[in-house]
């Protein structure tokens, strides 16, 4: 029987661990590919927040429009809205 951990679960157990063992968290669950990935979306986020143009961002970071329009629109959904720009003013 597959027993499902809610993310909520997973979340609390690592919001006490100190940026090194979240660190070390990531590079145990997480591929390179994954974590650049990641890395990625968050680069995307912050310069859209900081509203930077998309072609400048699509030079920057090496994507396409589509990956830039999908960015947009998580900062438009009920979650985003809210989480982002408090992430990152962090």
């Amino acid at each position: 029987m597959k027993k499902d951990i809610p993310l909520s679960s997973i979340c609390k157990k690592i919001s006490n661990y100190s940026p090194k063992e979240l660190e070390n968290f990531f590079k145990s669950f997480f591929t390179d590919k994954e974590i650049d990935t990641l890395k990625g979306r968050i680069n995307l986020i912050d310069l859209l927040l900081k509203k930077v143009p998309q072609r400048e961002i699509a030079k920057k970071l090496g994507i396409s429009f589509t990956l830039i329009t999908r960015g947009s629109h998580e900062l438009k959904n009920e979650i985003g809205k809210e989480f982002f720009p408090k992430f990152f003013k962090k």
